[in-house]
This record gives structure tokens, sequence and C-alpha cells, in this order.
């Protein structure tokens, strides 16, 4: 929402409620506002509750109105007004949660008194550990604290911090000094975690553990832009992953992360790449192992969203990815999935996933331009032949003769095939048979991916089934649905299927996208 009047109180607030729902509420097409990871990011700071959005949303309803934005003013007070009261934490503590992997079964409603909530941060961090040297701070350890046993990200433990911590006030000073500097715990370190600098043993009386909570100097992060950029950036990663083993570098999680919440079609912007690199400077100095892990993430969105593709900045030219020349695997899995293959590099690829194993890194192709075509060729025809996909290696002959007719002129048909020979057995007349050994073995490097092309082949055929009776569902309710069958939208109908409500064994949810309310199946 824009503001016309930066002096005035109440567009403030307007400024105040957008920025919360522009981080926090990303993935608008997909999530409701109403939906608890949403609200318990809009609704704390740090890991406590933010007093201020239930205030504002009549403050800004008052600015709309001076404004003369009536029309938007229903809809807006009676989505907004007392949405922290109504879904955030005080609606949310009277469910049970679960912390890390640690005690069985971990409730946060009731009357739990504060003393016990330190016994149990004790009790999770002591759990956490792999070694009593491990810092809370730690990669490993914040990532157990702060996953489920089913690996969902949450904040359960940030809601025992606080309990502890008015406990801890009155009877242990100095340990409630170290709960407040956890505040916020699993936003700042779920995903990326810094290494805490001095660690203190402190004990509660009573508990039977006593573990060292470490300093965290959090008391600068308020005056530190680079710091709260940190914030800002693990708060936007943790939003849009789905548990700690969803990499960030997946298409999906990169489209979520990188839209612009100001674009009204929902294009990408540089944001998050701006956090980022605002970010790095300041991780450096609390890890640097942890400052190089968000380094290499450098160019994020550029690199990874949308699958590669172009996509406008705020008006500005397309920028364009250079993507890699192909491989003879791209071409392979190419040609298994739609019967041809291209292996002069006009066509996108993305770059493979597969790592070389034991730390290898080769390149199977020369750098010199002049033969590289020819051999990419050779390499393919081979590759093909091992994998017995016989159509594919009639084409690349094919293609190799045409290429040694264009780069060596006519009639050389000899050296396509010598080039054709297999490399387990060079003949004599090979002017390079160290150079043919060498290629040979660099193709039995691929031997090993080829298995996993294969079994993703069969994963697909065997999954061809459930996603035609997935899209037969959807047919089916697009046929029926006319409006919103929402009594109190009755939209005209234009609907969407959310990817994550999918299932195997059912059919798909159907959301009509005004409103976001299920549709009859």
């Amino acid at each position: 929402m824009e503001t016309e009047s930066a002096g005035d109180p109440n567009a403030a607030a307007c400024l105040y409620l957008d920025d919360a729902f522009s981080v926090c509420w990303r993935r608008r097409l997909r999530i409701a506002y109403t939906a608890p990871s949403v609200a318990e990011c809009v609704c704390t700071v740090g890991g406590v509750p933010d007093p201020q959005i239930d205030p504002a949303v009549p403050a800004c309803t008052s600015y709309l109105s001076s404004i003369g934005q009536k029309r938007r003013i229903s809809a807006f007070y009676s989505s907004f007004n007392g949405y922290c009261s109504s879904y955030g934490r005080a609606q949310a503590l009277t469910s049970t949660d679960s912390a890390g992997t640690t005690t069985e079964t971990k409730s946060l409603g009731g009357a739990r008194l504060g003393r016990e909530n330190c016994e149990e941060i004790l009790g999770i961090y002591n759990v956490c550990q792999r070694s009593p040297q491990d810092l809370i701070t730690e990669p490993e350890v914040a990532s157990c604290i702060c996953h489920d046993r089913n690996g969902t990200f949450n904040t359960a433990f940030d809601d025992i911090l606080s309990p502890c911590y008015s406990w801890a006030t009155s009877s242990e000073t100095e340990f409630a000094t170290e709960v407040s500097r956890l505040f916020g715990f699993c936003t700042r370190f779920g995903t990326f975690s810094f290494d805490a600098q001095t660690p203190i043993t402190t004990s509660v009386p009573g508990v039977r553990t006593t573990k060292a909570i470490p300093t965290l100097t959090f008391s600068q992060v308020a005056q530190d832009p680079a710091a709260e950029a940190c914030e800002k950036f693990a708060k936007i990663a943790n939003a849009c992953r789905t548990g700690p083993l969803d990499p960030l570098t997946r298409v999906g999680v990169a489209n979520c992360i990188c839209v612009d919440p100001g674009d009204p079609t929902g294009g990408f912007g540089t944001a998050f790449d701006n956090l980022l690199m605002s970010c790095i400077p300041y991780a450096k100095t609390k890890s640097p192992a942890a400052g190089s892990q968000i380094e290499s993430l450098t160019g994020y969105c550029i690199r990874y969203a949308d699958g590669g593709k172009t996509y406008t900045v705020n008006g500005m030219p397309e920028v364009e990815i250079n993507i890699m020349k192909p491989d003879v695997l791209a071409c392979i899995l190419d040609f298994i999935y739609t019967g041809d293959f291209d292996e002069t590099g006009k066509k996108q690829y993305i770059r493979s996933t597969h790592q070389p194993r034991d730390g290898e890194d080769y390149t199977l192709f020369p750098s010199e331009p002049s033969g590289e075509h020819i051999r990419r060729l050779v390499s393919i025809y081979n590759m093909a032949r091992k994998c017995n996909l016989e159509k594919m290696a009639a084409l690349a002959k094919e293609r190799l003769t045409e290429s040694c007719e264009a780069t060596f002129g006519p009639g050389l048909h000899h050296l396509t095939n010598f080039l054709l020979q297999d490399w387990d057995y060079p003949t004599d007349s090979c002017s390079d048979v160290a150079n043919c050994g060498k290629r040979m073995e660099e193709l039995t490097r691929y031997r090993y991916q080829i298995l996993d092309i294969q079994a993703e082949k069969l994963q697909a055929d065997l999954s061809r089934d459930v996603i035609q009776d997935r899209f037969d569902g959807l047919v089916r309710s697009l046929n029926k649905t006319k409006r919103c069958a929402n009594s109190g939208c009755q939209a005209s109908f234009y609907v969407f299927a959310d990817e994550e409500e999918v299932g195997f064994t059912s059919g798909p949810i159907i959301r009509c996208r005004v409103c976001n309310s299920r549709q009859p199946f």
C-alpha cells in the first residue's frame, strides 16, 4: 500500500503493516494471510509479541478514509482488525507444538511455570548437542532445536523463552540476561547460524543439567543495518522453505524468495539479493563458515529463480542468465524425455545437479573451440551406446558426419568412422592413443550417473498415471464450478490449485483466488 503523507502517524501505521506483511506473507497465491506461519511472523519481533500490529489497523483505516480510499476500508478493516489477537501467538499457544528432536512431547499451553520452561530450554539444548562443547548457535544444534521430527521448521522453542525469562529475572538475573539474548532464536538461527563468541556456564537452582548458554551481542542488532539485513534475510528464507531438507536452490523456493511484493504481476526483484550482500560482512564477523555459505548464494535470484529464465526488475531491461553449454548428461536426459537433444549450445540447458564422486573435478570437453562441437557429439554417441540408446546413437552419428564434412570438408568419412570407434578398443590408426584413453576414462566416470537417470525415468513412468488422475480431477472441478462457493464472495470463477495441497491419494484442493476459500470437489 502506498502513502502520500510521510508525517502522518496514521500513514506511518499503514507503512508499518505493509512492511510486516510484505516480509511475512510472500506466497500470497498459495498461503492465506491467516495461516499460523504468517501470523507468527507478522505478530512477533525478536521472538516476543509485537504490540504495534493491532493498533496500527484502525489507524491505517483512518488514513485510507482521509485519502478517499472508501472502497478499500471495509475489506481492509474486516480482514485485519484484531489480527494478532485472533491469529497470533496468544491463539497459537493454546495448541500443542514440538521443538527440535528432543523429549517425547512439549506442550506449550496451560499454566506452565517459568522455572519448568528454563529446565526445558536446557533440556532441549542438551539433547541437540553432539558434544558438551557445542554452542547453542552452531548450525547443527540450531537446526535440531528449530525443526520437529518431520523436518518442519517451527518457532516453538522461542515460545518458552519469554516465560523462562520472566521467572529468571527475579531469581537468576544472569541467566535471565542470557535467555533474553536468545529471543527470536529460531527466526535468527534456524537456517543460517552464527557461532557465539563467549560461552558462559550458567546453572538454574534445582535443575539437574548445567549447560553453556552463549553470550550473543544482540544489543547492537537494532543499530546495525547489516545485522538487520541478516535477520530479514533468514526470515524470508525460512518462510519459503518447507523444511531443513528443502534446498534454497530449488526453483519453487527461489520463486517464493525472489518475488517482488511491489510488482502486481508477481515478477521477480532484487530485494533479497540486496539483503544478502548487506548480510555477508556481518555474517563473516560472527562465523566465517556461515559467512562463506551465505556468500556462495551471491546473485541468488538471477541464478535460481524461475529455473534460470529471464525476468524484469522494476522496469529495467531483461537480465539474461548465462546458461552453461550442454554436457553429455543433459543431452541424454533431454533425449530420454523428448526424443531429441541439442548439442550446439543454442538450447538453454540448466546446469546439472550431479556432483563428481570423491571430490573429483573435471571437464568432459577441452576448451579449444574448433573441435568442441565434434568432441561433444563423439561423447554423446559413445555414452548413448553404453546406455543402449540406439536411436540416440544413430542420431548422434548422423549429426557427427554432417559436422565433420562441414568442418573438415567433404569426403572425410574415414575421420567419422575413426571417431566413432569403441574407445575400449582403440586401433593402431589412432593418431593420439593417449587422448582416446583419457576420453574413455572420462566417460566411464559417468556410468553411475546414468543409473540415476534411469531411476529418475522409471519414477517418472510410475508417476504418470497419478499425475493424470490429478489433472482429470482438476478438470472435473473446473467444469462443475461456476462461481465461488463462499456465500460472502460469489466471485466469478477464477481458481487455482496449490501444488502443496495436491496429494497422491486424493484429488487436488481447489481454492478461490479472490477469497482463498476451498471449493467443493
